[in-house]
């Protein structure tokens, strides 16, 4: 499965769970996520601060995520699937 595909079904099962699609920014760090990048390095390319990153919008997938899927999803299992 490419990245694309992987974007496309969680956006498709966070839309049917949560009624909300996933920002752009959320889809950039599940993205950068899959790619193993760390939050450090991805809020540093986009300018932003790492602990809004972290916080906020790390903490908002994973939790969108993990309620879509009916299990808990991390940035660290996110990885290892």
């Amino acid at each position: 499965m490419n990245i694309q595909e992987l974007l496309t079904i969680a956006d498709k099962v966070v839309k049917k769970s949560s009624g909300r699609h996933l920002t752009d920014l959320q889809s950039d760090l599940l993205k950068a996520s899959s790619e193993n990048q760390t939050y450090e390095q991805f809020a540093n390319d986009r300018g932003y601060c790492l602990d809004y990153i972290k916080k906020d919008v790390g903490s908002t997938l994973w939790q969108l995520l993990s309620q879509a899927l009916g299990e808990k999803v991390t940035k660290k299992t996110f990885g290892k699937r």
